[in-house]
C-alpha cells in the first residue's frame, strides 16, 4: 500500500502544524485513514471518493450538504503516484480560499510518497544485494550456487563480468547521524562505478565486491574510496583480497581480505591493506600450532627484545643492512654487529634468506603477538 495509515498520519500531522487547518487523508476507496479529527477516521468521504474516481478536485460548500452526506466545507484533491490515483487529501475551509493551498499540499504529499517509495525500493534492492553477498562469501564447505547468484544479479540489472575482487571496509561510524544506508550510498558514489556492490558483514564492517576488477581499475576504485574516507574523517581500513577469476572464487578473495584485516589490526595507520602485503604471515599462521610453538621455544631462552626490532626492520628492508640501519637510525656497523650477535646466540644467521624467514616466523608465533 503506497498510502499507508502511518504515512497518512505523518502527512496530516506535519501539514496541520504549517497551515493551521484540519486535514483529512483518504485511501483509494475514499475512506478517511488519517485526520485532525480522530472521530472521522474510518468514515467514507463521498466527496473524496468522487475526486478519486474523476481524478479532479471536488469542492464542497453549503449547497452540497445533501449531495455529500457528512462532508464538511472544503476541497478534496486527488493524490497520484505515477499514472495511478492512490487517495485524496481534504482541507476544511472555504473552497475559494483553499485551492492554491490545496495544490501546494498535493505537490508536497506526492513528493513525500515518491521519496518513501524510492527508499522502500532502495531497501529492497539492498536486501537482495545482501543476499548475493552472503551467498558469495559465507563460510561453508559447499561451493556457492553461481547460477542462482547470476539470476539475482541480472534481476538487479547487474550483468557482472570477471575478474572480481573482494574487500572488507571496516569503518566505525563517527556519530549516530550516519546510518548504514548513508555509508553504503557514500561509498558507492565515491567509487563511481555501477559494477560495485556492498553487503553487510557484521557490526561496522561491509563487504565490497568489484566486477571487471583489472588491477589498474581496482586500484583506482580503492584509492577513490580511501580518499573519500579520509575526507569524511572515517578512521577505517580497507582490506583487499586477490582478484578472483570467477564467482566461485570470490569467497577465497573475501577470506584473503579477512586475513589481511586481521593481521593488520595492530597497525595504527588506516588506509588500504592488501593480502599480498601479509601473505607470508597468513601462510605462517596455517602452520600447526605445536610446530610454530616449537620454533619459537628453540630461540626463546636467548632472545632479547632488541633482536625483535632488528629482525623486523631487517626483513622490512628486504634483508638490506644499509636499509635496516637507516630505518633504525643506527650505524651500518652497529647493524652488522646486531645480526652477528643474533646468529651467534640462536644459530640462525639473518643474512641467509631461509634463516631470516624462520626468525620472522618464530616472532609471529610468539604468544604475545597472537
Amino acid at each position: 500500500m503506497l498510502l499507508s495509515p502511518e504515512l497518512a498520519e505523518e502527512i496530516v500531522r506535519e501539514t496541520m502544524v504549517r497551515v493551521g487547518r484540519n486535514i483529512n487523508m483518504m485511501d483509494e476507496s475514499g475512506t478517511i485513514i488519517a485526520s485532525g479529527d480522530p472521530a472521522r477516521i474510518g468514515i467514507r468521504h463521498e466527496a473524496a471518493a468522487e475526486a478519486i474516481r474523476r481524478n479532479e478536485t471536488i469542492a464542497v460548500d453549503e449547497s452540497d450538504d445533501t449531495r455529500y452526506a457528512g462532508a464538511q466545507k472544503g476541497v478534496n484533491i486527488p493524490i497520484r503516484f505515477g499514472r495511478r490515483t492512490i487517495g485524496a487529501i481534504g482541507i476544511t475551509g472555504l473552497p475559494n480560499e483553499l485551492e492554491p493551498l490545496g495544490q501546494l499540499l498535493k505537490m508536497t504529499t506526492e513528493l513525500m510518497i515518491r521519496q518513501i517509495e524510492w527508499k522502500r525500493q532502495a531497501e529492497r534492492r539492498q536486501h537482495e544485494i545482501d543476499l548475493i553477498v552472503e551467498a558469495l562469501v559465507r563460510r561453508e564447505d559447499a561451493p556457492p550456487d553461481t547460477d542462482a547468484i547470476v539470476r539475482r544479479l541480472q534481476s538487479l540489472q547487474l550483468p557482472w563480468k570477471p575478474p572480481y575482487q573482494a574487500a572488507i571496509v571496516a569503518c566505525p561510524f563517527p556519530d549516530a547521524s550516519r546510518s548504514r544506508e548513508s555509508l553504503i550510498s557514500g561509498i558507492v558514489e565515491a567509487i563511481g562505478s555501477e559494477e560495485t556492490i556492498l553487503g553487510n558483514d557484521g557490526p561496522q564492517r561491509l563487504v565490497l565486491l568489484l566486477a571487471r576488477a583489472d588491477r589498474a581499475g581496482a586500484e583506482r576504485s580503492l584509492r577513490k574510496l580511501s580518499d573519500w574516507m579520509a575526507a569524511e574523517r572515517l578512521n577505517g581500513r580497507i582490506a583487499v583480497g586477490n582478484p578472483a577469476a570467477n564467482l566461485a572464487l570470490v569467497r577465497a578473495s573475501f577470506e584473503e581480505a579477512d586475513m589481511a584485516l586481521r593481521f593488520a589490526a595492530g597497525q595504527e595507520q588506516a588506509g588500504i591493506v592488501r593480502f599480498d602485503d601479509i601473505e607470508a604471515r597468513a601462510l605462517a599462521s596455517l602452520i600447526p600450532r605445536k610446530h610454530g610453538e616449537r620454533l619459537w621455544l628453540k630461540i626463546e631462552p636467548v632472545w632479547q627484545e632488541k633482536m625483535t626490532e632488528t629482525i623486523r626492520h631487517f626483513c622490512a628492508a628486504n634483508l638490506s643492512v644499509a636499509g635496516a640501519a637507516a630505518s633504525l637510525g643506527i650505524h651500518r656497523n652497529t647493524m652488522i654487529y646486531r645480526l652477528e650477535q643474533i646468529a651467534s646466540l640462536t644459530g640462525y644467521d639473518p643474512r641467509r634468506f631461509e634463516h631470516a624467514m624462520l626468525l620472522q616466523m618464530a616472532l609471529w608465533q610468539r604468544p604475545e603477538t597472537e
